[in-house]
């Protein structure tokens, strides 16, 4: 038991200055982010010429701070749980909505595998009806 302790404390002592270095950079992507949006907008809509590049650099700091954000929110317990409308509906109604929406989703598959294989696409026959078989068993778990 010391033993894991004393790899656990080595870990620690590894990990609170990466997160607090990626915490920072992750501050600094995103003010990044924003500056770059507002330049965006500026340049579209004040001076009526937009540029390239804002777009794609806005959505590489968006993705770099995320990535460097979420060690810091997992260990401080910082993840927003999302609901769906099916957790606040009665049981039977939340049922209901789940096997219309997968109804939903077999009668799609079937038209569009059939569209397939009046083309030729054997394989995608098979493929479609795996796949929402596979979305039934989650669904109905």
């Amino acid at each position: 038991m010391k033993a894991l302790r004393g790899l656990l404390r080595g870990l620690q002592a590894v990990n609170t200055p990466l997160l607090a270095t990626g915490r920072w950079i992750g501050v600094f992507a995103i003010s990044v982010m924003v500056f770059v949006i507002l330049l965006q907008v500026y340049f579209r809509y004040i001076l009526g010429s937009a540029l390239p590049w804002p777009d794609e650099a806005a959505r590489f700091c968006m993705l770099w701070m995320t990535g460097l954000m979420a060690p810091t929110a997992l260990r401080e317990g910082g993840f927003v749980a999302i609901d769906t409308i099916d957790a606040i509906l009665p049981n039977i109604v939340a049922r209901l909505l789940q096997i219309s929406s997968v109804t939903r989703l077999f009668d799609g598959l079937d038209c569009r595998c059939k569209n397939r294989l009046e083309r030729g696409h054997r394989a995608w026959w098979s493929l479609c009806h795996r796949i929402a078989i596979c979305s039934a068993i989650v669904v109905f778990r």
